[in-house]
């Protein structure tokens, strides 16, 4: 199931706002909404109330199963790494084609194969964290000739 920010927020619960975290690590994960979004009730986040996701993120982590790695989490660790402030208009220039969340000032967003999924796309908030999720890696066919299954003695 592919998510992306158009396909989810015509799903969301008009019931809710300041959900940015949820819809973020949707995206990343590829989640269904309502199930993360009933996750991050159970870790404390109200309804119509925001969440604070870089101070609890290891335990969001260990609910969704995610593998991350930090790449900064002050602003200035993002402009020693990349040289220049990261915002959310130039990040998929700076970014590789890997799944990250990232945190601006009071406000997170998911990128997912170079493309910023969420309303800040094309605009210059300035990003203060980076995370890289991880995902598994996809099953690929063996090309090694003793895994391949194949019979190679007749060449």
């Amino acid at each position: 199931m592919k998510q992306t920010y158009k396909t989810i927020i015509k799903d969301v619960d008009q019931n809710d706002s300041n959900y940015c975290t949820v819809l973020a690590v949707a995206i990343a994960m590829d989640l269904p909404f309502k199930k993360v979004q009933k996750g991050f009730f159970e870790l404390g986040r109200k309804r119509n109330r925001g969440f604070y996701f870089f101070r609890n993120f290891k335990d969001v982590a260990e609910k969704f199963n995610i593998k991350y790695e930090i790449i900064a989490e002050h602003q200035f660790e993002v402009k020693e790494r990349y040289f220049t402030s990261l915002t959310a208009n130039n990040c998929t220039e700076y970014l590789d084609l890997d799944t990250y969340i990232l945190g601006c000032r009071g406000h997170v967003f998911a990128v997912k194969n170079g493309k910023v999924e969420d309303w800040t796309k094309g605009r210059k908030h300035q990003v203060k964290q980076v995370y890289r999720i991880i995902n598994k890696k996809p099953k690929v066919k063996a090309l090694n000739s003793w895994d391949s299954g194949f019979d190679l003695s007749k060449y």
